[in-house]
């Protein structure tokens, strides 16, 4: 993200976006990001995923990125702050529970809202554990593309590794026996949610004439450590 902190002036907006995908947003007197957030002249600021500023900036007049050693320092500083921290143990990341809980007490089979979903659950879906309306689902359908049927699952899941998750199709005739099969299947879709939640809204297809009748869920298990 960038951000052009010569308050409430758009000039060379345009000129700096051009051709790139990447947010830029216009300072303006009433934000005044620069102030807020005290930085200088080529500061990159890092944040954590609770958006907390990780001190100090790096500013890249002090660090010359045509250093190999410097563009490697600060890929560790940008790999560190996105790396998963689980002190408890319980399969889910210290931030998340430090957003919603404050702390680190409520275990991961633990339902504070109620809705029947634990907080590994919420957590690997990206719902709220203090919001019973906000449970996450996995939603099944049949659809057509470009005059294919098939059958859709879509759902969320943390990004990368830093949620410490693995997710895996599985599917069963008798609702015991489960075998995994995510190699039917092909990711169609995948869209970032850009709400804070640290997850990616998934849609994986697979053709429709595949025998059954089947259930389908997703097996959620922690990546080895």
């Amino acid at each position: 993200m960038g951000i052009n902190w010569n308050l409430s002036n758009e000039a060379g907006n345009s000129l700096t976006t051009a051709d790139r995908n990447i947010p830029w947003l216009q300072d303006t007197l009433e934000s005044n990001v620069r102030r807020l957030w005290g930085v200088t002249y080529r500061d990159v600021v890092i944040l954590d995923s609770l958006n907390r500023p990780i001190n100090p900036p790096f500013n890249l007049t002090a660090n010359d990125l045509s250093s190999a050693a410097t563009r490697e320092l600060l890929k560790k500083r940008l790999r560190d702050a996105a790396r998963f921290v689980d002190s408890d143990d319980d399969g889910i990341g210290d931030d998340w529970e430090e957003r919603f809980f404050g702390d680190l007490a409520s275990g991961d089979a633990d339902d504070p809202d109620l809705d029947e979903g634990s907080n590994f659950f919420e957590y690997a879906l990206g719902s709220k554990p203090d919001s019973p309306e906000d449970l996450a689902r996995l939603a099944a359908e049949f659809v057509t593309i470009e005059n294919d049927d098939l059958f859709s699952l879509r759902f969320r899941r943390r990004l990368g590794e830093a949620g410490g998750l693995n997710y895996e199709i599985q599917r069963s005739g008798n609702g015991e026996d489960w075998e995994n099969v995510g190699d039917l299947f092909t990711l169609s879709r995948k869209t970032g949610t850009y709400d804070g939640s640290g997850t990616e809204e998934v849609v994986f297809v697979a053709p429709a004439s595949s025998g059954g009748p089947f259930l389908f869920r997703v097996n959620i298990t922690r990546l080895s450590r």
